[in-house]
Parts: structure tokens; C-alpha cells; sequence
């Protein structure tokens, strides 16, 4: 039995010690529908609904299964996240995951297009200890990487074995075009006049806010031209 939990857990990332939240069904449930708890990673069906399963000689054995589990796992990447599905070209990401056993890791970053590894960042954990794998973005020689789905790899190795890797993509985009403002109107002069940020234009208003310009005594919608004789 404990092989057979081992080989799943350890597909999924999961810590045999760790817990995971469950959302009732109803029907045999020992909670309502739509109750959510928090239960262990491995545990018995009596703890969810309304049976005696594995039944009272197999359950009081379930603690020494995840000790033989968690053995039986040795160098285990368990829990990861990361990193987010896109970010800005030169934004640093990261990988995070505990680690079961003492053990070495490495993450590997390959770029898109087939260009193969163009980083590589390593380090080392103690047991129980959370591992945190940054990419900053940069390629080897330090130059930001370009646009396009870049790959994570993260895999670890202990003394005894090797774990299952971590794999994950995110893609990297250009940087956000600068905003684009219209060009702002100048307040009004005196006389009410209006200037155009274009030279060499401008607008007549009237002082009334009527959105056309009288000169006194003329009944033209239009401002009189510099230098014109007055209305008759």
C-alpha cells in the first residue's frame, strides 16, 4: 500500500505529511453540501463520509504509512509554484517547492524557438526546507532575454536518488507601449481668443460661451479680421 501511495504522490508533487481542501458533494458526506475542510494528503474515507473505511485495524496504521510514504519517496520536489503564465520582458520569476530530502537542484531555462538552454541557476536544501529557484530574466551573457514562452525546469538530486522535475512555461512579453495623451488646448486669452496648439491658427470664442464671436454692433458670427474697418 505504501508504494502504491508513494508512486501517486509523488506524480502530483505532493508531500505525504502536507493537507489539501475538499468541498463537499453531499449525499454520504459527513458535512453539507458546499462545506469546505482541510484533510491530510493521506487519510481514511471515514474522515469525508459516513463508513468505518479501512475499517479499525487497517486505520490507526495510516501515521507509519506516511513515514514509510515519505521514505519511499526520498528526494521529492513536493508543492510547487510558479511561475506566473506571463510577465514583462526583464521581470525576474521563480519556482518554489519543498524538498523532502537534503538534495541539490538546478533550474534550467530554455528559450523559444528552439534555442535551447539559455540559463541555468543551482543551489541546495536541507530536508523539509522550501527551495526557491529565481530566474532574472537574462540570458547567459546578461542581456535581457527576448519576447516569446520560455520552459523552467527544476530537478533535484539527493545522495540516493533523483526527484521527479518540475516543469513550467511562461511567456515573456514586450514592454508596454508609451501612452499616447492628445494634445492639450490652451486656455482662453483675454478677448477670447482661444490659441491652437498648432502656430499660426486660432480659435474665436465668444465671452457668452454662444461658440462663435461677435464683434460689438455686427451681427457676423465670424471675428472681424486685424486690420478691417469696423461695421458700418
Amino acid at each position: 500500500m505504501a508504494r502504491v501511495v508513494a508512486w501517486k504522490l509523488d506524480l502530483n508533487h505532493r508531500d505525504p505529511y502536507s493537507s489539501t481542501w475538499l468541498t463537499s458533494g453531499g449525499g454520504t458526506a459527513r458535512y453539507p453540501a458546499g462545506t469546505t475542510r482541510s484533510f491530510p494528503a493521506i487519510m481514511g474515507h471515514r474522515n469525508t463520509g459516513h463508513t468505518a473505511c479501512p475499517g479499525r485495524h487497517l486505520y490507526p496504521y495510516l501515521p507509519s504509512i506516511r513515514s514509510q510514504v515519505k521514505a519511499l519517496m526520498k528526494a521529492a520536489l513536493t508543492n510547487p509554484s510558479g511561475p506566473p503564465a506571463s510577465v514583462l520582458r526583464g521581470a525576474q520569476v521563480s519556482i518554489t517547492a519543498g524538498s523532502l530530502a537534503k538534495q541539490s537542484w538546478r533550474l534550467d531555462v530554455t528559450g523559444p524557438c528552439g534555442q535551447g538552454r539559455v540559463a541555468r541557476i543551482s543551489g541546495s536544501a536541507k530536508a523539509g526546507a522550501k527551495i526557491t529557484a529565481r530566474w532574472n530574466g537574462r540570458l547567459t551573457d546578461g542581456s535581457l532575454a527576448g519576447s516569446g514562452r520560455y520552459t523552467l525546469t527544476l530537478t533535484s538530486r539527493s545522495p540516493v536518488d533523483a526527484a521527479r522535475p518540475v516543469v513550467r512555461r511562461t511567456l515573456v512579453l514586450p514592454p508596454a507601449p508609451p501612452a499616447r495623451y492628445p494634445l492639450a488646448r490652451r486656455p482662453a486669452e483675454p478677448g477670447g481668443i482661444t490659441r491652437s496648439p498648432r502656430p499660426g491658427y486660432s480659435t474665436p470664442r465668444s465671452a457668452a460661451g454662444s461658440g462663435s464671436a461677435r464683434t460689438a454692433g455686427s451681427t457676423s458670427p465670424f471675428s472681424a479680421a486685424p486690420g478691417s474697418p469696423p461695421p458700418g
